[in-house]
């Protein structure tokens, strides 16, 4: 993944683990990557928040997505978006 996110890369959206074996991604090393070339992090946590760590001070996620009813324990129907307060501001663009 990391060779493939350069200059022309907007956005890189990744899960935190793989969901048919549940191999993590190692987040903190490609935030590194993805904020350097000026790109934004979306990390997609529904396959293991609440069932393991992520400690969002170190990866720095501009977007973290999660559904409530797996590790969560929550009913269907509920989601959960974390923004980042840069990206919480009126008329961003990325």
């Amino acid at each position: 993944m990391l060779q493939a996110i350069d200059a022309t890369t907007a956005i890189v959206s990744v899960p935190h683990c793989h969901w048919t074996d549940g191999s993590k991604v190692d987040l903190e090393l490609l935030s590194e990557r993805t904020h350097a070339v000026g790109a934004a992090l979306v990390i997609d946590a529904s396959q293991s928040l609440g069932a393991g760590v992520l400690d969002l001070e170190r990866v720095k996620p501009d977007f973290l997505t999660s559904v409530g009813y797996k590790w969560l324990l929550g009913p269907y129907g509920l989601g959960y978006l974390y923004v980042a307060a840069e990206m919480a501001g009126v008329g961003h663009t990325i």
